[in-house]
């Protein structure tokens, strides 16, 4: 779920925006609204949004208020603001303030859903490189694995069940003087990454980093669903194993 703040001054603008919004993308659930900058950074505060969509002209505290405060205060949320043709030079200072983007008022609903996609695309990437670190940070500090519970429900929390495999790629090297390597195989994660991609479903995900050698990678699973179907690991397995044979490089003296 993608959650979302609404900020605009006139009630009808504001219900009509919600419901394009959610309409448009169900994946995005609206968790606030106000009427103005001012009122809008105490909901921001409590609502944690991922999405934050003003209205540039408002009462008490405008737009470009709101957004140099939400700035000060580091808010990570994407912010998109809202604005009629006769106020795109307020639109575009607060471009220049650092906002994802902007739709003209009335809302296009295939502008707002071109939009959605791609702020989807953006917050899951960024989340997929934050998976990524901290299981790279629990193989490599082996001490981290405790008293961080909160950061891995906050990070994987919308999974309920996982796997984990170690795979090595090509023999152990411990002994100075030796190098591995061959340039058909020069990114092995891009080939693992490549395999999986194409084995997995759309309520599942991985995520590789870097075991203990370095020929050794491990391999997060995570799935929505309680357990993966009867087999499915098996042949995980099975095409994993395949296509590391097919990538052990040669040890050159």
């Amino acid at each position: 779920m993608i959650r979302v703040v609404v900020i605009d001054d006139e009630p009808f603008l504001l219900r009509n925006i919600k419901q394009s919004i959610e309409q448009a993308d169900p994946d995005y659930r609206i968790v606030g609204e106000a009427y103005d900058g001012e009122e809008a950074l105490h909901i921001i505060k409590t609502a944690k949004p991922d999405v934050i969509f003003t209205d540039i002209r408002m009462p008490v505290m405008d737009g470009l208020e709101l957004i140099t405060e939400l700035k000060k205060n580091e808010t990570e949320a994407e912010i998109i603001i809202l604005s009629g043709y006769k106020e795109f030079d307020y639109a575009k200072k607060a471009m220049k303030l650092g906002v994802s983007d902007y739709l003209l008022k009335p809302i296009n609903p295939v502008s707002l859903e071109n939009l959605l996609s791609e702020i989807k695309m953006k917050l899951k990437a960024g989340k997929k490189s934050q998976q990524t670190l901290w299981l790279r940070n629990q193989v490599k500090y082996a001490a981290a694995r405790r008293g961080h519970e909160n950061d891995f429900l906050s990070l994987f929390g919308e999974y309920k069940y996982f796997h984990l495999f170690l795979l090595c790629i090509g023999p152990y090297h411990t002994v100075t003087g030796y190098s591995v390597g061959n340039p058909r195989f020069s990114d092995p994660d891009e080939i693992i990454g490549t395999t999986v991609s194409e084995l997995i479903r759309e309520d599942e995900d991985f995520w590789i980093a870097d075991g203990a050698m370095s020929n050794e990678r491990v391999l997060l699973f995570g799935s929505k669903a309680f357990s993966f179907q009867k087999g499915r690991l098996e042949n995980l397995s099975f095409q994993l194993n395949t296509v590391l044979e097919e990538i052990i490089p040669p040890i050159t003296v």
